[in-house]
């Protein structure tokens, strides 16, 4: 299996004995082989994952918390957006060039949002 990351301004490296990845608490993205950490790179230099020749291919964009409402019934909604600052998501943006994600959680997972936060989503086909 391979993943290829798009980094930097224009960059996407394919590291072909990858696999997996994730990141860390810092933001850092993190490429795994079998033996070890292939790659890392640092927040805000990397913008798209993807697993390539997997049938359960993940395609990911960094997204920024847009607007945190107030609580209603326990309940908070949560608007997220592109992130495209420093040329973020470019590679992604060329085929989908908007993202609008809406959800509603409880109060004690809302507590995990910062408002204008940028989170990684992942987007994985499941049978």
């Amino acid at each position: 299996m391979a993943i290829t990351v798009q980094h930097g301004k224009d960059d996407i490296a394919t590291h072909q004995d990858a696999v997996k990845w994730h990141t860390d608490d810092y933001g850092r993205l993190h490429i795994v082989g079998a033996n070890g950490n292939i790659a890392s790179y640092n927040e805000g230099y990397w913008g798209n994952v993807q697993h390539l020749g997997s049938s359960s291919s993940r395609i990911t964009a960094v997204a920024t918390l847009y607007n945190k409402g107030p609580a209603v019934d326990g309940q908070v909604p949560l608007t997220f957006t592109a992130d495209y600052s420093d040329d973020r998501n470019k590679e992604w943006a060329k085929y989908t060039p908007g993202l609008s994600v809406n959800m509603t959680v409880i109060e004690a997972v809302a507590e995990n949002f910062e408002q204008g936060g940028r989170y990684l989503l992942t987007f994985q086909k499941q049978d």
